[in-house]
């Protein structure tokens, strides 16, 4: 039973080389696959003679191989399959495999419309040998597998990645690619109906109707996007189609000829693993019936211009200021740049990065009403995008000024200092790639698989080579002939439901019209320099401090003479995102909690008025200049929340003075600019106006920790939108500065791979002259919330905005009343893993109308108040036996022990490696140690000891954790739906 649910029926074709394959492992294993794979005595001789077989032919008379290098393999077998192989020595030790099909979206028939998406999931449900192996948790925890699947318009893919170790998670990988490319995806029609609610619930999950504008302005003008069913269509459409519109996609285009296989990892014998992709796919039989392919291209390129304006019916929005969006495509009908697709997108890539520059320079002001840009269009091939949004009485005047500036780039060109700048940054962007890292390995083989690109041109010398001999005059010329033309095709997206009040003649006109900019753009601060605005004699040449030696963690605590406690790690970490960063985190116990209820809106969003206003004398548009080429572009973040403030970044070791010096003045010197804060104002609706899609959710998120968590959490979503309009310019910037200047009160945690000596100085320079109002702050109860003892509760949450389903979020919730142990911390660690795949079991195994769901901790370390929280999304008509399905998951994981080898293999994959020396040694696991250290007093335990408790953790530390959590009186079910039906 057990080896049918993994791999179907026993079929000669793989499994019986899988069964050998397995009495390899290490005998442990083999117990735990003895339970799972039933291996019959019969079989064992005609196993052997297979793998022997796949191991020592080969099939080189009946395929080419091209030998990239020693290490790089490419192949075509004579039914038209391809292959690539790389091997990357030590590459972390992972391989990944890809199966790729060459179709997608663009390929679909009218009637097929959605089918090459929704086939992408069938494989996941049912193949010849695997039945819904992506919930198979057991089988993946084993060959400690990830997968994954992905549609795109020209193509396909399905990937697996796994330590390369696991020949077992290579062997199965190759398998279940068979399985697809042979024919041999199963489409049961309980398989098909059960997956289409959870299709339809990704559709809301990606935005639901949000793309359908773009989509059906690239469907009227090209032809693409068959079949495009408007919003209020497509959820009837997908719960209806006729399950041969499926088939005949699958038989159509899952051919041998246009499928490709990727290997790339760590692969100690090339020789073995050709031997083995020509086995297993030398037999796809080849297909002889012709392609059917349109040219789509010169279906668009042969029509008269087009000009369409849609109603913006999805995302409308009800009394609140709207934006209208312009599309301007210009058919790039060129011929490549010497013939090559390569140097062509690198000459478009360096184009458009010019071009938007010289756009971005006239939106750096505040009470800017329009923003524009231009990009290769992706739903429109072969074209320039020019998008203008603006606010419609503003129409003229931003898209002439949006084409007055393309105009004086079509005359004049650019300047020799702008074509060298950005040469040489994209010269060093070449240079930086990693050609040891696996993902550059897999997009190389998927460009030259997809488009048809040559191995040379794909070369990272070669590109470089061109750049470097790029002229100016060259590019220029490259530049005058793709902008030479007025935009063919014109789209207006109309965000009111009143009549457009402008006609195409109009628009086209002021195109037409438009003038040459000078773009003589200045500001009015740009002799000001950053340390220009730190006065010096606030700065004392050598302040005291009071050294203390610690031993905790191997860091050096630090008091300065304004009572800051500096806490510095010196060390080197583990390779990760911040390896060579150093991080800075300043922390006070001290946030809105300190003031009154009526000034919250002014204190929670004082820190994000002084992100948008800027420091000094500098306003954010000037920081942004002066930081553009640094290691901190974007600056250092303040932040207040409801029981803390503080401010934290990350920079290398170069920047260190610059970074200090941003850290003393956003926390002494704020911007006070009244018009920077009523453009924030305008900022923050205009967000919220592009995240109509989210904002539901945000909303419901925010209601429960409101009332779960903390009723001084910070608004999300129409709730911040509301509270923008409460806030204060002047109670903001006084208790912002009150909350900034209160040093003895403040920590700061520096980590990375630095000397202390040599920036302690730097940093005591700085931080010791943040001025310290001497004030004691008021320290407010940071308890939790009281008004939610009373449970189980089942609470309803009516969204402000119309939602097409129920979010449903569970939380069980224990109050401690102090720290939780690191053993606890471990056993929710592995709840949450569990009950994390039991709910992921709902949707492919339970049929459930569910496409994400996820099981989450939650240590709320103020309140000492732990949590496991169930959320997911789903249809309302499977709401009740979700509930019912919710009930069950809880009620088995408190009265019934876990599998031992369930337990075992989440240990190994999930809990092992995150608490890891090597990933506690990371950079950004340091300073989250620290923080949690020196915030809330949690020990720090050395790795021994950390080890030491993961071994001691026993299925019966798991019931029992589960017995304290999963009790009603500890539950609060939240849903959020349209109205107050019963749930």
């Amino acid at each position: 039973m057990i080896n049918q649910i993994l791999y179907g029926n026993q079929s000669t074709d793989g499994f019986l080389y899988l069964k050998t394959k397995y009495l390899k492992i290490q005998n442990s294993i083999k117990m735990m696959l003895t339970k799972i794979f039933r291996v019959q005595t019969k079989y064992l001789a005609s196993m052997m003679i297979c793998f022997w077989m796949i191991t020592h032919l080969s099939y080189s008379q009946n395929q080419s191989t091209t030998y990239l290098d020693e290490n790089t393999r490419y192949g075509q077998l004579t039914n038209g399959f391809q292959y690539y192989i790389k091997n990357i020595p030590d590459s972390d030790a992972k391989i990944s495999t890809s199966l790729i099909v060459k179709a997608g979206d663009n390929n679909q028939t009218k009637e097929q419309y959605g089918m090459a998406h929704f086939l992408e999931h069938m494989p996941f449900q049912r193949t010849k040998n695997f039945e819904s192996i992506i919930s198979n948790t057991e089988l993946l925890n084993l060959l400690e597998m990830r997968l994954n699947g992905v549609t795109g318009a020209k193509h396909t893919e399905y990937s697996f990645n796994f330590p390369s170790h696991n020949k077992l998670a290579l062997d199965t990988s190759l398998l279940f690619f068979k399985d697809i490319a042979s024919g041999g995806i199963r489409f049961n029609k309980k398989d098909i109906d059960g997956e289409r609610g959870a299709f339809y619930e990704e559709h809301l999950f990606r935005g639901a109707g949000k793309t359908y504008n773009l989509l059906k302005i690239a469907n009227t003008f090209s032809n693409t996007y068959k079949g495009l069913k408007k919003p209020s269509e497509y959820r009837d459409y997908i719960y209806n189609f006729k399950i041969k519109n499926l088939k005949d996609f699958y038989k159509e285009w899952y051919r041998p000829d246009l499928m490709a296989l990727t290997v790339v990892g760590h692969i100690k014998n090339l020789d073995q693993l050709e031997n083995q992709i020509q086995t297993r796919f030398n037999s796809l039989i080849k297909n002889k019936s012709k392609i059917h392919l349109t040219d789509t291209k010169q279906d668009y390129f042969d029509r008269a211009p087009q000009f369409m304006i849609l109603n913006d019916s999805i995302n409308q929005t009800h009394q609140l200021e709207t934006y209208t969006s312009f599309y301007f495509y210009i058919r790039d009908t060129q011929e490549k740049y010497e013939n090559s697709i390569i140097k062509n997108e690198l000459l478009e890539n360096m184009m458009y990065d010019l071009i938007n520059k010289s756009l971005h320079k006239s939106l750096l002001a505040y009470h800017i009403s329009y923003n524009f840009n231009i990009q290769p269009s992706i739903d429109i091939p072969y074209t320039h995008l020019i998008k203008v949004k603006t606010e419609e009485k503003d129409s003229k005047q931003s898209i002439q000024k949006a084409f007055s500036i393309l105009n004086r780039r079509f005359e004049s060109g650019f300047t020799k200092d702008e074509f060298e700048n950005s040469k040489e940054k994209y010269i060093n962007r070449l240079k930086k790639k990693d050609s040891t890292n696996t993902f550059y390995w897999l997009h190389k083989f998927k460009r030259h698989f997809i488009e048809d690109i040559e191995f040379s041109d794909l070369s990272l010398n070669v590109q470089i080579s061109f750049l470097k001999e790029l002229t100016l005059e060259e590019f220029n010329t490259f530049v005058r002939r793709n902008l030479q033309k007025q935009p063919e095709d014109i789209a207006v997206i109309n965000p009111s439901k009143d009549k457009f009040p402008f006609s195409e003649a109009q628009i086209r006109r002021w195109v037409q019209e438009s003038p040459t900019d000078s773009i003589n753009i200045s500001s009015k601060n740009q002799d000001l320099r950053i340390t220009d605005q730190i006065k010096q004699e606030d700065l004392l040449p050598q302040p005291e401090y009071q050294y203390e030696d610690l031993n905790d963690f191997g860091t050096e605590k630090i008091i300065l003479k304004n009572g800051i406690k500096l806490i510095i790690k010196a060390y080197q970490p583990e390779k990760g995102r911040y390896q060579d960063d150093i991080m800075l985190h300043g922390f006070s116990p001290n946030g809105v909690s300190s003031f009154s209820e009526e000034n919250f809106h002014s204190v929670i969003f004082a820190s994000d008025i002084v992100r948008h206003s800027g420091i000094g004398k500098l306003d954010k548009f000037d920081l942004k200049k002066q930081l553009k080429d640094t290691s901190i572009p974007y600056g250092f973040i303040p932040y207040i929340s409801a029981h803390e403030s503080g401010i934290k970044g990350n920079f290398k070791l170069k920047d260190l003075e610059l970074a200090l010096q941003l850290v003393y003045l956003y926390m002494s010197a704020p911007r006070y600019d009244k018009s920077a804060y009523l453009d924030w104002k305008k900022e923050e609706k205009k967000k919220f106006l592009k995240k109509t899609d989210t904002n539901p959710k945000s909303d419901f998120y925010y209601h429960i920790n409101k009332l779960t968590e903390n009723r001084l959490f910070k608004p999300q979503g129409t709730y911040r939108y509301l509270g923008v309009d409460e806030t204060d310019l002047d109670i903001a910037y006084k208790a912002y500065s009150k909350l900034m200047q209160n040093t003895q009160d403040f920590t700061f945690i520096i980590t990375g791979n630095f000397k202390k000596d040599n920036i302690l100085p730097l940093v005591n320079k700085y931080l010791s002259a943040i001025p310290n109002n001497k004030k004691a702050i008021h320290k407010a109860n940071v308890g939790a919330n009281t008004y939610l003892k009373e449970k189980p509760l089942e609470i309803v949450y009516t969204p402000k905005q119309a939602i097409q389903n129920v979010h449903l979020f569970y939380k069980y919730t224990r109050e401690t009343g102090s720290a939780l142990s690191l053993k606890d911390e471990v056993i929710l660690e592995i709840i949450e893993k569990l009950v994390h795949n039991r709910l992921r079991e709902l949707r492919f195994k339970g049929k459930r109308a569910i496409y994400l769901s996820a099981a989450r901790k939650q240590i709320n370390r103020a309140n000492k108040t732990n949590s496991i929280n169930l959320i997911l999304s789903c249809s309302q008509e499977d709401l009740s036996k979700i509930k019912n399905d919710l009930k069950k998951i809880t009620h088995h994981l408190k009265t019934q022990k876990i599998n031992e080898s369930l337990f075992k293999s989440i240990i190994n994959s999930h809990v092992i490696p995150k608490y890891s020396q090597k990933k506690r040694n990371q950079n950004k696991s340091t300073q989250a140690a620290l923080y949690e250290h020196y915030r809330y007093h949690i020990p720090i335990v050395e790795q021994k000891q950390v080890d030491k408790i993961i071994k001691s953790i026993n299925t019966d530390d798991i019931l029992d954790m589960c017995q304290l959590y999963f009790k009603d009186e500890n539950l609060v079910k939240f849903f959020a739906k349209n109205d107050y039906s019963e749930i």
